[in-house]
């Protein structure tokens, strides 16, 4: 919701206005173009065969009765759950997963279960029913023995399910999606050794959240929504093919899914968006169309097939497009304080990251109420000849003078 649109909903007292309802006279206006309307239809059943040259029109019949119920068109974007998006809870989100005791949420680590455990906690608050292992949140899987620095074997995703409106529509999903984890604590750099991750990928775990928030407090789409936040995107999209091989609904019935990965940075009224045309056009003319409805400018220069960075391959929501499964990743672009401790929140314009959550929850919610299914009228990505990686190039501030390493940073990966 833009600012202005707020604004004008909110009196003095910070209090919500109920909205101006429409005047009479649009109201009688539009009654009286019904009647003519109707008035003008009957002309064809007039049995004085006036309108027909003079013959009798033949007596019409009454239409059989239905054999089934029609199905409604696509209900807008509702206002209701727009309103529920609010800065201040994002920045209240985004302090708690970016603080220090989370120790750079690194999977595998203290600090990357205690920032699953809160995921976790947040969802149950709001009432989201889990799709984890055993009636939880969480969806473990095994780290391979290549993930530096890590102090368990195992991490995890969280997962959740807000179910649809529509009985015909509820056992298919939208998928909607953030990494929480980052790269945990590394070389001081400044005297600072904590990664905190506070855009990479915060910023877009706190989005997915406060669009859980709007799901749960205002209307459901007809379809039901898939709440996952992967874990081990950093050490090679881990998370997001655990999920993708082993889900906990019929992979079948995803019928798209929206990555957010890095949205607090860089100019505040574009958002970078990639692959969304890559499987389904469809799904890219939604977000045109509500992106502008937003007041946000779309920037495809990083979804060129022949941009050197290929970002497209490089964050969870490539597990799903090599599936066929239609695709959108909403970044704000790289920076240089991309894997820095320097990532922080005092850094973060959290009036760009509740845009790009409102533009989450616009997408979503068009998706999800559509009649039918996205048309995937494009071909999934072929197959990578290696691995994914989530490195990804980027100028430095300032290229920091080596710190001496300690055991735990020797690994640190920096980007090339």
């Amino acid at each position: 919701m833009t600012k202005g649109l707020r604004e004008s909903l909110t009196s003095n007292d910070g209090c919500l206005r109920r909205p101006r309802t429409i005047p009479l006279c649009r109201r009688l206006a539009a009654v009286a173009t019904a009647l003519a309307l109707s008035a003008a239809a009957c002309v064809h059943r007039n049995d004085s065969g006036a309108e027909d040259g003079g013959a009798k029109a033949t007596e019409s019949k009454p239409a059989p009765p239905s054999t089934g119920t029609l199905r409604a068109g696509p209900r807008e974007v509702p206002e209701q759950g727009l309103q529920v998006i609010d800065r201040s809870d994002l920045r209240a989100r985004l302090a708690a997963l970016a603080a220090d005791s989370m120790e750079g949420r690194r999977a595998g680590t203290r600090g990357g279960d205690k920032a699953a455990a809160y995921l976790a906690s947040e969802l149950e608050k709001l009432g989201v029913e889990p799709a984890g292992d055993a009636s939880s949140y969480l969806q473990r899987f095994h780290l391979p023995p290549t993930v530096p620095r890590a102090e368990r074997d195992s991490t995890q995703n969280v997962v959740g399910i807000v179910r649809g409106s529509d009985p015909r529509l509820a056992d298919e999903y939208v998928a909607i999606g953030a990494h929480y984890d980052h790269v945990g604590i590394g070389a001081p750099v400044d005297g600072d050794s904590i990664y905190n991750g506070a855009d990479d990928d915060a910023s877009g775990t706190v989005s997915v959240l406060e669009v859980a928030e709007a799901l749960t407090q205002g209307p459901r789409p007809r379809r039901s929504v898939l709440l996952v936040f992967h874990g081990g995107e950093e050490a090679g999209l881990l998370g997001s093919q655990h999920f993708t091989d082993r889900p906990p609904v019929p992979i079948e019935k995803v019928v798209a899914q929206l990555n957010v990965d890095m949205v607090g940075r860089n100019s505040p009224d574009s958002l970078s968006i990639i692959g969304a045309g890559r499987i389904s056009s469809e799904l890219d003319r939604i977000i045109r169309r509500e992106a502008a409805a937003g007041g946000l400018s779309l920037d495809y220069t990083l979804d060129a097939p022949d941009h050197p960075e290929q970002l497209y391959y490089r964050s969870d929501h490539y597990n799903y497009a090599r599936l066929g499964i239609p695709v959108a990743f909403l970044f704000a672009g790289l920076h240089p304080d991309y894997h820095l401790p320097s990532d922080e929140i005092e850094r973060i314009d959290m009036a760009k990251v509740e845009r790009a959550a409102e533009l989450l929850y616009r997408v979503l919610w068009a998706v999800a109420e559509r009649p039918e299914r996205l048309e995937r009228d494009r071909a999934a990505p072929p197959p990578t000849s290696q691995a994914p990686t989530t490195a990804r190039s980027v100028p430095r501030r300032s290229r920091p003078r080596e710190a001496p390493r300690s055991p735990v940073s020797d690994e640190r990966r920096r980007p090339e």
